[in-house]
């Protein structure tokens, strides 16, 4: 394991509980709305072989497990692992630096999902080349990550009408940005849409499926127009890949 993945292994295993309680909470807005996009596009799971790729406290492994799904799970983080094996005791799950790729034998799985992963890891050229390897024939690659063209954009704005605009910032350059959502703060590997897709191309995948969905600010926003425009920018994609 390099030191990079080390360092980054470690902010996610201090920052495991608060990730769970924020992101991963059935109950919370982030949840429903990501979960919402990306089942769209996963669909009927039911007797597919399956790989959570990093999925961290095993929110996802468990509704692909009651969805009829024959899972395994993969995950870097320590304490992330530790939830999911306590969400998910019927599970096969690994620990594994996901940055060096995946240790399955070749066509393992129908579909391979991956939730807020590849911003998470330095580099996704192998992961995504093993990704293609451990997929059947006619498999499916299915990924969610914070949308990068509106990641690193400066808070909310008003011109000279009065309107709300964001300044979008250092976007076609690949960079390290320190996220602070949660306490202690982890790494954030921007890449462009055009590295992501290039990627997927070079590894022998190709897109099949793009959803940019609707921003709900919810109850975050109590202004009515900054909620409106809010709403207008995406967070997230999901995109759907599969062999060529």
């Amino acid at each position: 394991m390099s030191r990079v993945a080390e360092r980054d292994l470690a902010d996610w295993d201090r920052i495991a509980a608060g990730y769970l309680d924020r992101a991963a909470s059935p109950e919370g807005r982030i949840f429903l709305q990501f979960t919402e996009a990306v089942w769209k596009v996963v669909g009927d799971v039911r007797r597919k072989r399956m790989l959570d790729l990093g999925c961290g406290p095993g929110w996802m492994t468990r509704a692909l497990c009651d969805g009829g799904a024959r899972v395994r799970g993969i995950e870097g983080s320590t304490q992330m692992l530790q939830q999911a094996r306590k969400i998910c005791p019927e599970v096969e799950f690994e620990q594994h630096d996901l940055s060096l790729g995946l240790p399955y034998p070749d066509r393992s799985f129908d579909l391979i999902v991956s939730h807020m992963l590849v911003t998470a890891i330095p580099t996704v050229r192998d992961l995504f080349r093993d990704v293609r390897r451990c997929l059947a024939r006619r498999g499916r690659f299915v990924f969610s990550l914070r949308h990068p063209s509106f990641y690193n954009f400066a808070a909310s704005r008003e011109d000279e009408g009065g309107r709300p605009f964001r300044k979008v910032t250092g976007y076609l350059e690949p960079a390290v940005w320190r996220a602070t959502v949660f306490e202690g703060g982890h790494n954030h590997y921007h890449r462009s849409l055009t590295d992501y897709f290039q990627a997927l191309r070079d590894s022998g995948l190709t897109v099949t499926a793009f959803v940019e969905p609707q921003t709900d600010p919810g109850a975050d926003e109590p202004d009515a127009t900054l909620r409106s425009f809010r709403s207008s920018i995406p967070d997230f994609l999901v995109i759907e890949a599969r062999p060529i």
